[in-house]
């Protein structure tokens, strides 16, 4: 409950006259009513559906969702809670093709793993399904919050758990630091001792061998093909002879 509550600088009393200053707490002779922020999660409850149209499920139905909708119908059904059914729709077509046939293929392991006798989502049975796909199916760890990315808005909105909670954030920590990003490769050849090699008559006919030959040819289209358009518009093409359906490289 934040302690940054906006509170109004006039009381008006029973008599109609103004008065400043702070509204005086309420009187309790059970100070527990007051520390315990029943009443205002209840309030709280209430404000996150102001435009529900879907019967509340039970968590029990929401699991049986789960086993029965794709992602993209789970994320639409959990937007309907706030929202109509129209106005969901749009809502859970913000991303890309591409971005919900990830989703979709990640939903479908969690499917796959949820057990038979779950009959609650909750945060140690998310923890588990991320601990699973880091001991039995051997991802990485960013491919695993790509798993809990796609989980966290219909599970935020069906079962009302955030998955920004600390216990996510040690659990990556945890499987970043067991498994850490291999750092990239930066290659240290030169490119002068490459060419100079390749100009040796071992490389060139008539003493080098085919295996040789297609050796320094892999490596000179490797070479080419990396560079930019303009850089290739500039080489020099002679030894490159093209025909109708073919193109040679006399090397």
């Amino acid at each position: 409950m934040e302690s940054n509550l906006c509170l109004p600088s006039k009381v008006v009393t029973p008599s109609g006259a103004e008065e400043t200053g702070i509204l005086p707490s309420p009187r309790s002779d059970n100070s527990s009513l007051v520390s315990n922020g029943a009443l205002v999660q209840l309030n709280t409850e209430q404000v996150n559906r102001p435009d529900a149209t879907q019967p509340r499920r039970s968590r029990k139905e929401w699991v049986a969702c789960i086993r029965e909708m794709d992602h993209l119908q789970f994320l639409r059904t959990s937007l309907s809670i706030q929202h109509d059914e129209d106005i969901a729709s749009h809502l859970s077509a913000a991303y890309r093709a591409s971005t919900t046939r990830q989703a979709q293929s990640n939903w479908k392991v969690f499917q796959q793993w949820l057990p038979a006798d779950i009959s609650d989502i909750t945060e140690n049975v998310i923890l588990r399904f991320l601990i699973y796909l880091d001991e039995v199916k051997k991802l990485s760890p960013h491919t695993i919050m790509n798993y809990r990315n796609a989980l966290v808005l219909p599970l935020q909105l069906s079962f009302g758990f955030n998955m920004s909670h600390r216990s996510f954030s040690l659990l990556a920590r945890s499987q970043f630091l067991r498994r850490p990003t291999p750092a990239k490769k930066v290659p240290t050849w030169s490119i002068d001792t490459a060419l100079v090699t390749f100009s040796r008559p071992e490389f060139n006919p008539p003493e080098a061998s085919t295996e040789k030959l297609l050796l320094k040819a892999l490596f000179l289209t490797a070479l080419a093909t990396a560079n930019r358009a303009s850089e290739l518009a500039s080489t020099i093409r002679e030894g490159i002879t093209v025909t109708n359906g073919q193109a040679t490289l006399h090397v």
